[in-house]
């Protein structure tokens, strides 16, 4: 067989091995595996076909960008969204949850400690409230009103959960990425939000209405501040790695601690959403009982520190 011969057999066959790539990559649902052995085939022909040629030539170019197109398909990793589901919830939330237990564990106890703070400031001296409550929230509870009283009709509950989970949304991912000032920043968000609380109900305690208030936070507050809590404590950790990098190198450090709170802060944002939708739809309303928040703030918290625990995601995963 003449060179020539040989030339046009190679790129018909490169060209025929390149068409077969594309539509396998097209290709939805399950490949036959008497399919793929072919493919395979083929391909190790192609590196036959490539390195008959001259280096020199340009055929062989040509052909060393089909057979590199080819190869790049078969390394590439397959993508199981089943499996990368799996690993995030069984294996990767879990690791994360658990590395930093240290400083969850820290963050709320600060958070209680600022709330009780707060509240005792607020009850030795009223005055002080004005530095955590708006003027016309403090005139309402003087005139025997709370300003959540009105929230389920003044606006529909789905517009009320958008602005409150966007507004918790952004305080969490606030304290997180302040922490990169060496966790200086992540304390103040959890002194402001705690001293904000506690001054909250002192106030309205100290007024008559504190139960009214303490009536619509159970429902939905108990994961949301348990997930501030979270996003503080991935804020102390990311400034713990810049103060502390050890042998890594700060950047290194700030590198590695970022990726380990990763699933953490999905998991906390996607939290939030549920916890948006509980403050605009049963929170503020008077249909249900202090009894059934508490019962709902309860479980849903359970249900989200299971399934940071990695317990929810080994049960759902192995019944699939």
């Amino acid at each position: 067989m003449s060179p020539a011969s040989n030339l046009n057999k190679s790129a018909a066959f490169a060209e025929s091995l390149l068409l077969e790539a594309n539509r396998l990559k097209s290709h939805r649902g399950r490949v036959p595996l008497a399919e793929l052995k072919r493919y395979l085939q083929d391909f190790r022909a192609l590196e036959h076909h490539v390195a008959a040629l001259d280096p020199r030539h340009a055929v062989r170019m040509a052909l060393e960008s089909v057979y590199l197109q080819v190869q790049e398909q078969i390394a590439r990793p397959a993508h199981r969204y089943q499996f990368e589901l799996q690993d995030f919830f069984a294996r990767a939330l879990p690791t994360s949850f658990f590395a930093l237990r240290k400083e969850l564990a820290i963050s709320i106890t600060l958070f209680v400690g600022f709330a009780l703070l707060g509240y005792w400031m607020v009850h030795r001296a009223e005055e002080l409230a004005a530095l955590f409550m708006a003027p016309e929230q403090m005139e309402q509870v003087r005139d025997g009103k709370v300003w959540t009283d009105a929230l389920f009709t003044m606006f529909p509950g789905s517009v009320l959960s958008v602005q409150i989970m966007l507004n918790n949304i952004l305080v969490c991912l606030f304290a997180f990425a302040i922490g990169a000032f060496y966790g200086l920043g992540t304390l103040y968000v959890l002194a402001s939000n705690g001293l904000m609380l506690g001054s909250m109900l002192a106030f309205t305690y100290a007024h008559g209405v504190g139960e009214r208030l303490l009536y619509f936070i159970p429902a939905h507050g108990m994961a949301e501040l348990f997930i501030i809590c979270l996003s503080s404590a991935c804020g102390l950790h990311i400034g713990d790695a810049l103060a502390n990098p050890g042998a890594l190198g700060r950047l290194q450090a700030f590198q590695v601690a970022v990726a380990r709170v990763t699933p953490l802060l999905l998991a906390g944002v996607a939290g939030l959403v549920v916890c948006g939708v509980i403050e605009g739809y049963i929170s503020p309303n008077p249909a249900f009982s202090f009894s059934m928040r508490i019962a709902i703030g309860a479980i849903w918290l359970l249900c989200f520190v299971l399934l940071l625990s990695g317990a929810l995601g080994r049960l759902f995963f192995r019944k699939r």
